[in-house]
């Protein structure tokens, strides 16, 4: 069902209206319904605001960088920079995190991170099925940026 881009109008019969004007709390519940439509179906919240995700033990975060998630409406953003806990990241693809319900992308869903510590090493992450996020270097490399957005649905 696609989402109106603004209020429902004001219907001149509504028995909310006075003396023929809408008043000010009326049309502020309107603008608030319709805003509450713009979060997805079974969505509780319109922002969940940033939200750490606990990392695979193989991996540790990055100086502050913590990884953390946030849903407003119908996107999602995912950021932070992680790192191998020791050594290199793995060059196959290696379970990183899962991700929480409600923002998972749908199945295999790629993309090249857009950073890592060596230039000339491709950066790759793939959330799986399930939300499930693996990570993945060509080449020797500590740390990498997970940051990248989408929108469900």
């Amino acid at each position: 069902m696609p989402v109106p881009v603004s209020p429902t109008k004001m219907n001149a019969s509504d028995p909310k209206r006075i003396g023929g004007v809408w008043s000010f709390i009326a049309r502020f519940n309107a603008m608030i319904d319709w805003l509450a439509s713009l979060s997805p179906s079974g969505a509780t919240q319109y922002d969940t605001g940033w939200v750490n995700l606990t990392l695979n033990p193989a991996f540790a975060v990055q100086g502050v960088n913590t990884p953390r998630i946030r849903r407003i409406g119908t996107r999602v953003e995912l950021r932070g920079i992680i790192r191998a806990s020791s050594g290199n990241l793995p060059t196959v693809p290696t379970n990183l995190l899962t991700l929480p319900a409600g923002t998972d992308p749908g199945s295999g869903w790629l993309y090249r991170a857009g950073a890592g510590q060596n230039i000339g090493v491709n950066y790759r992450v793939v959330i799986q099925s399930g939300g499930i996020v693996q990570v993945a270097a060509s080449g020797a490399s500590e740390w990498m940026d997970i940051g990248q957005s989408w929108e469900l649905g």
